[in-house]
């Protein structure tokens, strides 16, 4: 262990210095650029990505400079130090740079520092909003991560039971993907009731982050496929013809024959519930009275002396 922590500070004290360096990363941003020093072989090391381009057949193996322009300098600072200590202070980092850490740390294929976000991540997951839980929820999604999909899946189930009972709810969800929002439709099935999901759905499809463009006008032919994946998530049978009609009744994502079809399942389907509950009362009526019926009247076996 020992060993271990003199090698990381022996490297940290490298990057430090600036001993020896043979590489340069160059941070591209709109306000100016930021140059970081670097060692070829720590890189290489650290990240296959950064081998094949100092080592490789590539401009940058000659030059030994390296332009990035999808990392701030903030965070390629953090990630330099990664590459040398291997480790780094993300218990005191704010979310949204350890999430930006995470999604570069993960298009580099560094996996050490990944996984050491998404262990952070989970620490943090308790102390999140409804919006903070989505962007874990996102990058969970971004990284293929099913331990974190999970377990934040099961955190923003918790949390959206807040909204039960309220008429509106955040709305966050518009920022994700459609392969995302669907994943989140399923999480909160059971919690929310149908038409509060059918609502999310709906105001995704229009206002969200979709691939269409929807003007409403015809909603059904369009990306009818993906409509019709997240229509297919809805039990109808759930709504009651108020619900109905004041939701999916109003909404353009469904034809005046799905409606109609809908809404007479619903009608018939209540009926038909009703219809059982009565058939079932009235035989449960008939076997107490059945029951009364057949009791022997009470014969009194002591007899009394005088």
């Amino acid at each position: 262990m020992e060993e271990n922590l003199w090698l990381a500070k022996t490297l940290t004290d490298m990057m430090i210095s600036d001993i020896h360096t043979d590489c340069k990363f160059v941070i591209e941003t709109a306000s100016g650029n930021k140059a970081f020093s670097g060692h070829k072989l720590i890189f290489s090391c650290a990240s296959e990505v950064f081998e094949t381009m100092l080592f490789g057949n590539y401009s940058e193996s000659l030059s030994g400079e390296v332009t990035l322009t999808d990392v701030e300098p903030e965070i390629f600072e953090i990630f330099r130090e990664f590459m040398y200590s291997g480790s780094t202070k993300l218990r005191q980092l704010p979310l949204d740079t350890i999430l930006k850490l995470a999604v570069f740390g993960d298009k580099y294929h560094v996996k050490s520092l990944t996984e050491a976000c998404e262990r952070q991540l989970l620490l943090l997951k308790g102390t999140c909003n409804t919006e903070q839980l989505l962007l874990i929820y996102q990058f969970s999604h971004s990284v293929n991560s099913q331990e974190l999909i999970k377990k934040i899946g099961k955190a923003l189930k918790n949390d959206v039971k807040n909204y039960q009972n309220s008429t509106q709810h955040p709305r966050f969800h518009l920022k994700l993907s459609i392969h995302e929002f669907k994943s989140y439709i399923e999480v909160v099935d059971g919690v929310l009731c149908e038409p509060k999901r059918f609502k999310l759905i709906d105001s995704y499809l229009r206002y969200g982050n979709f691939d269409a463009c929807l003007d409403h006008t015809d909603i059904p032919n369009v990306n009818g496929n993906i409509i019709n994946e997240l229509i297919g998530m809805i039990d109808f049978l759930k709504f009651s013809a108020e619900e109905f009609h004041d939701g999916p009744g109003r909404s353009k994502l469904l034809s005046d024959a799905e409606k109609y079809n809908h809404l007479y399942l619903i009608a018939t389907g209540k009926l038909r519930r009703a219809l059982i509950k009565e058939k079932k009362e009235r035989k449960e009526r008939k076997e107490r009275k059945g029951r009364c019926n057949n009791k022997k009247p009470f014969k009194n076996s002591l007899q009394i002396s005088t």
